[in-house]
């Protein structure tokens, strides 16, 4: 009988490792999951910084054409 108790103790606990394993595999999916998401997400931000930029060189240089303009009608609203 105590033989018959503990085999079946064994097998319960062998049932509940693998229980337990196979939920340790659906975190580390999950987790693997997020890790792929987050890359994605710093990827995206990359791009936008890098657009940010580009579109703040236009403007800059959008403003600097302004002003050279603004300076020649005033030089040539003075004769």
């Amino acid at each position: 009988m105590y033989n018959y108790t503990q085999g079946g103790t064994l097998e319960n606990l062998k049932y509940e490792n693998g229980l337990e394993k196979s939920q340790i595999d659906q975190l580390m999916l999950k987790l693997k999951e997020k890790e792929i998401i987050n890359q994605e997400m710093e990827n995206e931000l990359h791009d936008l910084s890098e657009n940010i930029n580009l579109i703040n060189k236009k403007i800059k240089e959008i403003e600097e054409r302004n002003f050279e303009i603004d300076k020649e009608i005033k030089n040539k609203t003075k004769y």
